[in-house]
């Protein structure tokens, strides 16, 4: 199928202006006996038990070009792409279509401007997960977490070094180091109103107070904020499908 999504996004963390990105994505979906692709990532289901398991995740950010000011004569922020292994482990299950877990990806970080690729070291981002397919009984699918961001140098680097020679007067040369970068705090919904067309909206809070690299010029805003919805539009479905199992 397709996605049609509208959102409302910080430069980068730290930054104090947001922009409205607008995007059309394809999607696929299989579910598979060991091969999953889905909203939950590229899964490999290794499954420990029947409440721990090993997937693969992915993430990422858009690029941001010369528009942004606190980066003023700096080279722009390339897509990045971040892609790595992650162990969630539920730990109740209040109802049989709802769950809390912990999910604790580590993933590789890359940049791309489409001409080569850049390693920018490594990012996890330990949440608490509360997952719902009814909640209080609606028809709406809801998803919260919350926890704290790491990151390593290259990445923490790529956002917040200043490089002498892009020294200014009120933008002095800075070398970041690796650590805390963020908490975020993310709830999303979704609804199916037919059997092609869904609707979802997600909104996201992050606070950068005590972040390692809070002394930096380039670290404008303490407080994030992010926001968009869409719709996912299926083309075509298998002639055959699996009973759903989380």
């Amino acid at each position: 199928g397709v996605i049609g999504t509208a959102a409302s996004v910080p430069d980068y963390p730290g930054a104090d202006r947001n922009q409205i990105r607008a995007l059309p994505l394809p999607f696929a979906i299989y579910r598979g006996r060991t091969v999953r692709a889905d909203g939950g990532g590229l899964r490999g289901r290794y499954r420990f038990t029947a409440d721990t398991e090993l997937d693969l995740s992915f993430g990422g950010a858009l690029p941001v070009g010369r528009g942004n000011p606190a980066r003023a004569g700096m080279p722009n922020l390339d897509l990045l792409l971040e892609v790595g292994p992650r162990l969630t482990l539920v730990f109740a299950r209040p109802r049989t279509d709802a769950s809390w877990s912990l999910a604790v990806p580590m993933r590789a970080v890359f940049s791309t401007d489409f001409t080569g690729i850049d390693s920018r070291g490594f990012v996890t981002t330990p949440e608490l997960v509360y997952t719902d397919q009814k909640l209080a009984g609606s028809p709406w699918r809801t998803r919260f977490a919350v926890g704290p961001v790491f990151a390593s140098e290259g990445l923490t680097d790529y956002f917040y070094g200043v490089a002498p020679q892009f020294a200014l007067a009120d933008r002095p040369a800075y070398a970041a180091k690796g650590g805390y970068l963020q908490s975020r705090f993310t709830a999303s919904v979704s609804r199916a109103f037919t059997e092609s067309l869904t609707l979802f909206a997600f909104g996201q809070a992050s606070s950068l107070k005590g972040a390692t690299n809070a002394d930096s010029t380039l670290l404008r805003d303490h407080f994030n904020w992010a926001a968009g919805l869409g719709i996912a539009y299926t083309l075509r479905r298998s002639r055959e499908s699996v009973v759903f199992e989380d």
